[in-house]
């Protein structure tokens, strides 16, 4: 004899939320998609952690959700910060002159980096690719928008406890830009330039609201 089913969505919210607590991040985000009752259930542990990166799209998103009713269930927050590269980079007379000449290029090919003949990035893919994130960081440290999605986060997420600061070399999914990177491309004050944009936004957020609340900002690094 079959066991009687249970429809989810038929439970009272308190053993439904209790149900979705024991589900894995994967499977939490499938149910949220069911329908209204299940994703109504599901946004508090959905964004009780939320990553976000040093990118035009993703500071946009932050912004997004910090004027949304989902911020009222944001507990921490993990942001990856990577490394600032050097604005030289989008002339491309110095970079070929002197930030990576084509023997740089060449050495480093052969530095053990494991490249297939038909993997290997040509030099001026290379070149591209840098300008490329080049741009969008100059772009996001001329507009500020970094300042400003860290300012919304900490003035209008009322749930908001931890901060992790995560450096990385790159946010970029191709293998070969962070070694590339690693020939002196970025700049030496990277992490104080991101350590200093979150310490300006919380005094912002401090003195311009009047709830007192205490977030505390942890500092790791991911390996390159």
């Amino acid at each position: 004899m079959n066991s009687p089913r249970i429809r989810l969505d038929l439970l009272t919210s308190d053993i439904l939320s209790r149900i979705v607590g024991f589900l894995q991040p994967g499977d939490i985000e499938e149910l949220s998609c069911v329908n209204k009752r299940l994703r109504d259930a599901s946004i508090p542990l959905l964004f009780r952690a939320v990553r976000f990166e040093f990118s035009k799209s993703s500071l946009n998103g932050l912004k997004r959700l910090s004027n949304s009713d989902i911020r009222h269930h944001v507990v921490s927050l993990t942001y990856v910060a990577p490394e600032i590269l050097k604005p030289e980079i989008m002339d491309s007379q110095s970079f070929t002159s002197e930030l990576l000449t084509p023997d740089d290029y060449t050495d480093w090919m052969f530095e053990g980096r494991g490249f297939l003949p038909d993997d290997c990035p040509s030099y001026m893919l290379v070149y591209d690719v840098l300008r490329d994130i080049c741009e969008e960081q100059q772009e996001i440290i001329r507009d500020d928008l970094d300042k400003t999605a860290l300012f919304s986060i900490f003035a209008r997420l009322p749930r908001l406890r931890t901060m992790s600061l995560s450096f990385c070399p790159t946010i970029e999914e191709e293998e070969w830009i962070g070694s590339v990177l690693a020939r002196g491309l970025t700049k030496e004050e990277s992490c104080e330039y991101h350590s200093r944009a979150i310490r300006n936004a919380i005094e912002i957020a401090r003195d311009s609201t009047s709830t007192e609340s205490t977030v505390r900002v942890l500092l790791t690094e991911q390996p390159a």
